[in-house]
């Protein structure tokens, strides 16, 4: 792929984060993974880099910032023979120093270095700042697998936001902006993951008064990933409505998600409605398992024992597992 780029190593660690903007213990965490870039070392054990090296780092950071995660790049980069020409990157952002001490331990705080991409992110939703969020998201995306990235860092951001008095309204727009911001980020990714295709279908909605969605569409996108189809209803559905998208779907599990006392007392009272509906065509609504999520239930885990169905997980990333046991495959 990069076959006609110099091949000769005379580039140190530091002009290849110059030249890229790519954190130097970033390309040194995707050497040692997968093998890419390959430097020459040294007798003194210094890494010497390539102008082939230089690029591929640059492709693998174009790649990542668009979406895919970086094994998924470097499969295609693997793969692919003759791909298509990347126009020139944009100057890159200067490489922030506590990054790289992060990503190379040497920090107190830097155990989890995604950690400190959520605080630096909750910074920057603090700050109503979106240009240094999509900044730390997609350097977060050069080094984390996309799952992470999800859970850990967007969900987890807004988990912390929604329980920080100082950025709730009415007084503070953050938990506005934050979630805005997450909720673009998870639709977008729901979109690419294929959900009208797969094994299922699942239906999936917001109770009624539930205005909020976010915990189930992060639950969606990880069932998408794994290859269910699904017919997401999105927030505040009708009883009624639920039942005739039911009846049209026919779908072998429904996910519900309620975010507060008021909404899980909807979901209450919805089960055993639905157990008692008589259809004509035969079709026996007590029998189609019932998933649940919302983060009243991460909050609250003693709710979880007066919902008779099956608690999604923490943060969606569960939600494959919960729902293969709710339908018998595990």
């Amino acid at each position: 792929m990069f076959e006609r780029l110099s091949a000769e190593p005379i580039y140190n660690t530091r002009a290849v984060v110059r030249r890229t903007g790519v954190p130097a213990d970033t390309f040194r965490a995707w050497e040692r993974r997968y093998g890419v870039p390959s430097p020459l070392r040294t007798a003194g054990n210094q890494r010497l880099y390539s102008e082939r090296d230089i690029r591929i780092i640059t492709w693998l950071r174009e790649q990542t910032a668009v979406g895919l995660t970086i094994s998924q790049a470097i499969h295609l980069m693997r793969s692919s023979k003759n791909p298509a020409p990347t126009a020139p990157l944009p100057a890159a952002p200067p490489v922030e120093p506590d990054i790289e001490e992060v990503l190379a331990g040497k920090r107190s705080d830097s155990h989890d270095p995604l950690i400190t991409q959520r605080r630096r992110i909750i910074d920057a939703f603090s700050r109503l700042d979106g240009q240094a969020a999509e900044h730390i998201l997609q350097e977060t995306y050069a080094w984390a697998e996309l799952e992470v990235v999800l859970a850990d860092l967007l969900y987890g951001a807004v988990s912390e936001i929604v329980r920080t008095p100082e950025y709730l309204p009415p007084h503070s727009p953050v938990s506005h902006f934050a979630r805005a911001f997450v909720q673009r980020k998870f639709a977008s990714l729901y979109n690419l993951s294929n959900p009208n295709d797969g094994r299922g279908p699942l239906l999936a909605a917001s109770v009624a008064g539930e205005s909020r969605d976010l915990t189930l569409l992060l639950s969606a996108i990880f069932l998408s990933r794994a290859g269910y189809r699904i017919v997401f209803l999105g927030p505040d559905l009708a009883f009624e409505a639920l039942t005739e998208a039911i009846r049209i779907v026919r779908p072998v599990a429904v996910c519900l998600a309620a975010s507060d006392e008021i909404t899980v007392e909807t979901l209450k009272d919805w089960l055993p409605k639905l157990a008692n509906i008589s259809d004509g065509a035969g079709m026996d609504y007590g029998k189609i398992p019932i998933c649940y999520t919302g983060r009243i239930f991460v909050d609250q885990p003693e709710i979880r024992d007066q919902i008779k169905g099956h608690f999604l997980g923490p943060s969606g990333q569960n939600a494959v597992e919960a729902v293969e046991s709710a339908l018998g495959r595990r």
